[in-house]
């Protein structure tokens, strides 16, 4: 579990060094992990 949302704080990083928005990064996240994904207002608070 701790592991799996390290990787996606990793992801939303790298989401917003290429200039993607949070929705871009939100609807990504959801595709690669799926259920597992973080919640969209964590995605949004990061």
């Amino acid at each position: 579990f701790e592991q799996r949302n390290l990787e996606q704080r990793y992801a939303i990083k790298f989401s917003v060094k290429l200039g993607e928005s949070a929705n871009v990064t939100f609807e990504k996240l959801k595709q690669a992990y799926g259920e597992h994904s973080l919640s969209r207002a964590q995605v949004f608070r990061w």
